[in-house]
């Protein structure tokens, strides 16, 4: 393919995408779900990290108030979770950028060391539809799912703190059940951004020693003295 043709095709596929934005976010995020996250939903179900959040989650609601949370307040809670998911979600979208940055050339060689974002032949079994994920594709996933991820559980913070208070405790002595559904479900969510992020960081890891060790074999390997 001659560069013409391939900034043409990419001219096309901003346009596209540029699109899609305009139609409203409500499609984005359909968009997103339909290509990104459902065709992976295989791996997302196997993977241990949802199913060690949702213990977290249900343990904090049952007996949450009896194991600290019955003296930890909303508010203080919140600003952990806020100054928290401000280190993550810059880090995930630096790692976007940096994905975005490298050459292809130089990128994709690298990502076959990484288990995570090796390529993969997804089939649609609803739509009958042949998804292929790359590697690029799949290290660009580990990242925004991150990073979604940590939005979500912002999102769940500030709604436990508009619903309980700055000044309640998370779960008090005579908590109701909402209220311990919610506190679960926020909890629950933490647990798993934070699993999604050490992720996000052992696979830049991989990344980053994969390209220490390309450069070290293209120069030729350590040298030694005497």
């Amino acid at each position: 393919m001659t560069p013409k043709i391939e900034s043409s095709v990419a001219a096309e596929a901003r346009g596209t995408r540029e699109a899609k934005f305009r139609r409203g976010p409500g499609k984005a995020y359909r968009q997103y779900f339909s290509d990104e996250v459902w065709p992976r939903r295989g791996a997302i179900l196997r993977d241990e990290t949802a199913y060690v959040a949702m213990a977290a989650g249900v343990v904090s609601a049952v007996v949450g108030g009896r194991i600290g949370l019955g003296h930890v307040s909303v508010g203080v809670s919140t600003v952990g979770v806020m100054a928290y998911s401000a280190i993550a979600f810059g880090f995930c979208v630096g790692g976007i950028a940096m994905a975005l940055a490298l050459p292809q050339t130089l990128l994709l060689p690298l990502l076959a060391h990484s288990p995570k974002c090796e390529d993969r032949e997804i089939s649609d079994a609803r739509s009958g539809r042949r998804a292929r994920k790359t590697s690029f594709s799949n290290l660009v996933f580990v990242y925004s799912s991150s990073a979604i991820v940590h939005w979500v559980a912002l999102v769940l913070a500030f709604v436990t703190l508009l619903t309980l208070g700055d000044h309640a405790y998370l779960l008090a002595a005579g908590s109701g059940a909402p209220q311990h559904f919610l506190v679960g479900l926020w909890i629950g969510s933490v647990v798993y951004a934070v699993l999604t992020f050490l992720k996000a960081v052992i696979t830049m890891s991989q990344v980053a020693n994969a390209y220490a060790t390309r450069m070290s074999a293209s120069d030729g390997g350590p040298t030694r003295g005497g």
